[in-house]
């Protein structure tokens, strides 16, 4: 009788051949993915098709290649009668609709099938994304809806509803990669005709980002009225223009005092490109240190965390007629310094740029607009 096993992560099956020996192979299904129960009855259930394959091999005591072979002599007006009954024959997981061959298995046990089959030559951290990117498409057309019924004007929805939420253009992208991938899937095993996700209008990821500039008597009002939390760590932002990341890994070691004068500034290297940074500290910067101590450092060490204070801070700004993100924190503080006179390789240099281009892509942007207003006037 079939049975399973586990060899590390993977549950193997144990089953009878036609000729009568045992068999041992691996059902690909990853424990890590699917939990030990369920892992193990998915894998049970494979093992049992397979042992039930091999027994009706036995007792039809004819393959597959025999079988198409006998067709083959059969006449025309034969191989029709054959072909008519044999559709009564149809495994559960088809129905025939007209002249085309429709799937009725669902979309989570088709996306189960699919991780089966490939998790094996994943890595975690590739099944983590899938797991993460994946859910919201399974919960926004429903886990228990026939795959075959999921239309590209159901994938145009989802992008929408995404779009209404703020969501991001790659980050749309990205919820959608596992669903083509699915797709893919089940185009090349005949479960459906077409993937939905190819014809969908997919939003652009080639824009450049706007951005709002934060003016001072702003930032001043949105910085009073937040949490402590909040407010240190918009503070260090505001005067560093350091990336939300590299603020969180802060520990008050990254403080040195200067070979000369009598600042301090920040050294170390950035958690997201590793760049040098040496930044001075600014004096309200120093003053929430001398008020907070070392609760200055580490704020929001997790991403979940930095996207809460985002939202905060968007909303603390609308309330201020400006509506921009966190990130918008670093592009004023680029802009600032370039008006205070810093050349460009000195910016970049703060902001830990290998050059200057995106400064003269991006960032300077407003400083240009501002000193072109005041040629202007001067025109005579």
């Amino acid at each position: 009788m079939a049975s399973v096993y586990k060899r590390g992560d993977i549950y193997w099956a144990n089953f009878s051949t036609a000729d009568g020996s045992q068999n041992a192979v691996s059902t690909k299904i990853r424990i890590s993915v699917y939990g030990p129960r369920k892992a193990r009855q998915l894998a049970l259930e494979q093992a049992i098709k397979w042992e039930r394959n091999e027994v009706d091999k036995r007792v039809s005591g004819i393959d597959f290649a025999s079988l198409v072979d006998s067709i083959s002599t059969l006449d025309p007006s034969d191989k029709t009668k054959l072909a008519l009954v044999l559709v009564d024959h149809l495994p559960d997981s088809y129905q025939t609709n007209g002249d085309t061959l429709t799937s009725t298995i669902t979309y989570s046990d088709c996306r189960d099938k699919w991780l089966s089959k490939v998790s094996s030559r994943k890595s975690a951290d590739w099944i983590k994304r899938e797991i993460v990117c994946h859910r919201f498409f399974i919960e926004f057309v429903g886990g228990d809806t026939l795959i075959s019924s999921v239309t590209t004007e159901n994938v145009d929805d989802f992008i929408v509803s995404r779009e209404g939420l703020g969501k991001a253009a790659n980050t749309i992208n990205n919820y959608l990669k596992p669903v083509s991938q699915l797709f893919n899937y089940a185009v090349a095993n005949d479960l459906v005709t077409k993937n939905p996700v190819k014809y969908a209008q997919k939003p652009g990821t080639a824009t450049v980002v706007e951005w709002d500039y934060i003016p001072d008597d702003a930032f001043d009002i949105v910085i009073n009225d937040a949490n402590d939390s909040d407010k240190i760590f918009w503070t260090w932002l505001r005067y560093t223009a350091l990336n939300p990341k590299d603020v969180s890994a802060l520990t008050p070691t990254s403080i040195e005092a200067d070979n000369k004068g009598n600042g301090r500034h920040i050294n170390g290297k950035r958690a997201k490109n590793g760049r040098l940074a040496r930044i001075p500290v600014h004096p309200n910067i120093e003053k929430a240190i001398s008020t907070y101590g070392d609760d200055c450092f580490g704020i929001y060490p997790s991403k979940s965390a930095r996207d809460k204070s985002n939202k905060r801070f968007k909303a603390a700004l609308a309330s201020q007629g400006i509506y921009s993100v966190i990130a918008a924190i670093r592009h004023t503080c680029a802009t600032n310094l370039l008006e205070s006179g810093l050349s460009l390789d000195d910016v970049a240099l703060i902001m830990g740029h290998s050059d200057t281009t995106m400064l003269k892509k991006i960032y300077v942007k407003h400083v240009d607009q501002v000193k072109a207003y005041e040629a202007v006037k001067r025109l005579k």
